[in-house]
This record gives structure tokens, sequence and C-alpha cells, in this order.
């Protein structure tokens, strides 16, 4: 494919090289998302990277489990990590990140996810 014909995209990009994250492209604090829990302490930049931790933090949180058909209980935890996601939108095209693993602990991994809050009632093939 040309690169030629991409299209550069200013709100979903950002080369990290300011002091701050910029709260109008991101949002650091997703509250309840997933299964894991969010620290915004655990999200800073340094030197034109961002970068994420994962800390230990024993607590417990409300989540859904599988043991009770879903239902939302008590769960003990015992780490937080940071997250940003994206205030923009997007569905498909070209994206670029430079992610450096982690030897922290089993299971836990950097991810660079798209994540787009789909339409289910639109019918297949429309637009």
């Amino acid at each position: 494919r040309d690169v030629s014909e991409w299209e550069y995209v200013e709100s979903l990009s950002d080369e990290f090289n300011v002091n701050d994250v910029d709260l109008n492209k991101w949002n650091n604090d997703p509250g309840s998302w997933g299964p894991w829990s969010w620290d915004k302490k655990n999200v800073s930049l340094k030197e034109g990277n961002l970068e994420i931790a994962l800390t230990y933090d024993k607590h417990q949180a409300i989540r859904r489990a599988y043991k009770t058909n879903g239902e939302k209980v008590s769960t003990e935890l015992f780490y937080k990590s940071g997250i940003i996601r994206s205030h923009g939108s997007q569905v498909y095209g070209y994206y670029e990140a430079r992610i450096k693993g982690t030897a922290l602990q089993q299971g836990a991994s950097p991810i660079f996810s798209i994540y787009s809050n789909f339409d289910h009632n639109v019918e297949s093939g429309t637009v």
C-alpha cells in the first residue's frame, strides 16, 4: 500500500514530548473498566515516552465473577496499573507504537489495543 495515501489524524496522535499527559486527547482514569484496577498515578511522561507502571497494591474491588454467573462480587486484587484511552474513535487504520515488555509478573504484560465503541445496531454492510 502506498504510504503517501495515509492520513495523519492529530487527535489520535501523540509524541508524548511534553510534561503531562494531554487530557484533551487521553483519559487516564477509566474507572471500573475490565478486570484490572487502574491508578492514574501509574501513568507518566519521561523523555518523550509514555510510561505505564504496574504496582503491587493489595486491595478489594467489585468485579463481575464467572463463578456467580456474572454477579458483581468483592474480589481481592493485588496490582494496579496505569492506562490511557483515547477520547477519539477510529475503527481501522495504521497504528504505530514502541512498546517495552515487562519482567515484573507472569500474566502482566503491556498491551496496545484498538478499542472502539461499536454500534451493534448498524446492519452489516451499511454505513
